[in-house]
C-alpha cells in the first residue's frame, strides 16, 4: 500500500475509534476527544504507528489551529478580565494554577517521581490540553522522547479523574451554600438588569406648548443619546418620525428610551398614553437588519454613502452590539455583525438593508485570510525571546502560548476597512474540533511502548494519587478565597472554579444544576484567557526547570 495512503487509513482509524469511545458515558460523563488517547493504547497492541516527521507535523499543524482559535474565540470576552469584579475572580483562577504547578514541581523534588509523569498528571488533572502541548514543544530532543511518552501517560489516566474532581467539588460547594442556586441566579438576573437595562417602550402625548413646531431633532437634542423617535400618531393616522417632520400639540410620540429618562421626558413632553404604535397597522414597517456589508464597515452611520433622502426616511430605533442593547449613539460606527432596528416604509427598509448587506449567511463565510495572516504572527510571536532571571535559558511562548495570545490580542482590533480579525463562529468550531483531534492522534501515536506501562502498580499508584492532590488542594484553597474572602456566591465561585480548570464538562454540570444560569458562564468566561495563557505558560517554565 502507498505509506501516505497507509498513515491517512491509520489516522483516520484513530480519529474514528476514539470519537466512538469519547461518546461513551462513564460515570455520568463522557471523554470526548480525549478518547482518542485510550485509542492510542488499542493502536499501540497492534503495532500501528505513523513516523516521526509526519507525527511531529501532524501534532504541531493540530495545535496551531486549536490554540489560535481559543484565542480567537475569548477575543471578545477579555476585556471583562479588567470589569469590576474580573481582577477577583482572575486571582482566584490564578491561585488554583500556582498552587497545582507548586504541588507538581514539589512532587518531583521532593517524591522522586520523574518529570514527564508529574507533568503529564498535573496537564490531566486540570484537563488542559494546551499545557501538555506546551510541554510536549519543550521535549524535542530524541534523548528525552521517554520522557515525553511518559507526559501522555501521565495525562490519560489522570484527565478523567480531573473531571470527576471538579464535578465533585462543584457538588459539595452547591450543597453547603447558605443561599440555594435558583435564588442566586434570581439575584444575579436582578443585577444584571439594574448594570445592562433594556429600552422602555414609550407612548407620549404632546402637550408642551414650547415644543409645537419644532422639528423632531430639536427635541432629540434636548437629551442627546437618552432615547429616539420611531413613530408619529397625527389625527389617527401613523406617520415615520422623520428628524425634520415638526411637532403638533396632541401627537402621540412613539419613544424607545433608556429606563432612568422616563421620568424626565414624561415632564419635558407630556404623559404616557399606555399605547404601543408599533402594533398599529400603517405605511410604516419594522425590521432587524445585520451588517454584512464590507464597504460599510467602520463608516459612520450617516455616510454619504447613504442618500440625504434616504436617511429622512428611515429612523434607527436601536443598536445590538455584542448582545447588549443600546440607543444609537451619536456619531455611530458600523461593526461587523451589528443588529440594526429600523422604521420606515417598506421599500426604504428594503434599500436599507441592501445598504447594510443584511446577508446571514456571510456571518458564516470563512474568513481565510484573517485566519492565514493571525497564523503568521501568531507563530512569529510565540518565537520571541523572553528572558527571564531564574531560568537559564529564554522563555518562549512557542506554537502553544503565540498564537493563543496573538488570538486574543488580534480581535481587540477594529474593523480595518473591509477586514476584520474576527471568525465566523462557524469556521472557529472547525477550527478548534479539527486542531485539537489532530494534536490528540499524534499524541496518541507517538507514545508507542509508554501504553505498555499503563497496568503497572509503580506507575498508575502515584498517577492518582497526584491527580486527586493536584485537582482536589487547589480547588479547594480557590473555594476558600473566592466564597469566604471574596464573598462571592457560590455559583459564581463555581464558574470561576470550572474555568481555572479550564473543563467545560463542569459548566455543562453547572447549567444543569442551574439551569437557565447566566452567573456561571459570564465566570467562566471571564477566567478563561487568563487561565489557558498562565496554564501554558507555566507549563514551559516548569518544563524548563525539571527537564
Amino acid at each position: 500500500m502507498n505509506p501516505s495512503a497507509l498513515d491517512l487509513l491509520i489516522l483516520s482509524g484513530l480519529i474514528a475509534l476514539g470519537l466512538w469511545i469519547g461518546k461513551i458515558k462513564i460515570g455520568g460523563f463522557r471523554l470526548g476527544v480525549a478518547g482518542i488517547l485510550l485509542a492510542g493504547v488499542v493502536f499501540s497492541r497492534f503495532d500501528l504507528q505513523i513516523d516521526s516527521p509526519t507525527l511531529h507535523f501532524l501534532r504541531d499543524l493540530g495545535l496551531v489551529l486549536f490554540v489560535y482559535a481559543i484565542g480567537n474565540q475569548l477575543g471578545p470576552s477579555f476585556p471583562a478580565v479588567f470589569q469590576k469584579d474580573g481582577w477577583r475572580m482572575n486571582v482566584t483562577a490564578l491561585l488554583v494554577v500556582i498552587s497545582g504547578s507548586a504541588l507538581a514541581f514539589l512532587w518531583v523534588k521532593l517524591a522522586g517521581q520523574p518529570a514527564g509523569l508529574a507533568l503529564g498528571t498535573l496537564s490531566g488533572a486540570v484537563t488542559n490540553t494546551p499545557s501538555l502541548a506546551a510541554m510536549q514543544e519543550t521535549l524535542r530532543s530524541p534523548s528525552q522522547a521517554d520522557q515525553a511518552a511518559l507526559l501522555v501517560l501521565g495525562y490519560s489516566l489522570a484527565y478523567p479523574l480531573g473531571i470527576l474532581g471538579i464535578l465533585g467539588t462543584i457538588h459539595v460547594i452547591r450543597k453547603g451554600s447558605k443561599t440555594d442556586w435558583p435564588t442566586q441566579v434570581k439575584q444575579f438576573e436582578d443585577s444584571m438588569a439594574a448594570a445592562h437595562p433594556k429600552l422602555t417602550s414609550l407612548a407620549l402625548r404632546l402637550q408642551n406648548p414650547l415644543l409645537e413646531g419644532q422639528p423632531i431633532h430639536a427635541l432629540l437634542r434636548m437629551a442627546h443619546g437618552q432615547f429616539i423617535v420611531s413613530r408619529l400618531e397625527r389625527d389617527g393616522e401613523l406617520h415615520l418620525a422623520s428628524p425634520d417632520l415638526p411637532l403638533r400639540a396632541g401627537d402621540i410620540l412613539q419613544l424607545a428610551a433608556r429606563p432612568e429618562a422616563a421620568e424626565s421626558l414624561t415632564a419635558l413632553i407630556g404623559p404616557d398614553t399606555g399605547r404601543d404604535l408599533k402594533t398599529k397597522e400603517g405605511p410604516v414597517i419594522y425590521r432587524e437588519i445585520v451588517v454584512t456589508r464590507r464597504a460599510v464597515i467602520g463608516k459612520k452611520a450617516d455616510s454619504a454613502h447613504l442618500t440625504s433622502a434616504l436617511a429622512s426616511r428611515i429612523v434607527i430605533t436601536r443598536l445590538i452590539r455584542a448582545g447588549i442593547e443600546l440607543v444609537p449613539p451619536p456619531g455611530l460606527r458600523w461593526h461587523y455583525g451589528d443588529v440594526v432596528r429600523v422604521v420606515g416604509q417598506p421599500g426604504d427598509v428594503e434599500a436599507f438593508a441592501g445598504y447594510l448587506g443584511n446577508s446571514r449567511h456571510d456571518l458564516t463565510r470563512p474568513k481565510l485570510f484573517p485566519l492565514g495572516l493571525g497564523l503568521v504572527l501568531g507563530i512569529a510571536l510565540g518565537q520571541i525571546p523572553l528572558p527571564l532571571p531564574f531560568l537559564e535559558a529564554p522563555l518562549k511562548l512557542g506554537l502553544a502560548g503565540g498564537p493563543l495570545l496573538a488570538g486574543l490580542i488580534l480581535t481587540q482590533l477594529p474593523p480595518i476597512r473591509t477586514f476584520t480579525w474576527q471568525l465566523p463562529q462557524p469556521t472557529n468550531e472547525v477550527l478548534r474540533h479539527a486542531g485539537i483531534i489532530l494534536f490528540l492522534s499524534a499524541v496518541a501515536l507517538s507514545a508507542g511502548e509508554a501504553w505498555d506501562r499503563i497496568g503497572e502498580p509503580a506507575v498508575w499508584i502515584p498517577i492518582v494519587w497526584m491527580a486527586l492532590l493536584t485537582t482536589l488542594l487547589p480547588l479547594t484553597a480557590g473555594a476558600i478565597l473566592a466564597i469566604r474572602v471574596f464573598k462571592m456566591p457560590s455559583l459564581q465561585a463555581s464558574g470561576v472554579l470550572a474555568g481555572s480548570m479550564t473543563d467545560p464538562p463542569a459548566l455543562g454540570f453547572l447549567n444543569q444544576l442551574a439551569p437557565g444560569n447566566m452567573a456561571a458562564p459570564l465566570a467562566f468566561s471571564s477566567v478563561y484567557p487568563v487561565t489557558m495563557l498562565s496554564r501554558v505558560l507555566f507549563a514551559q517554565v516548569l518544563a524548563m526547570l525539571l527537564f
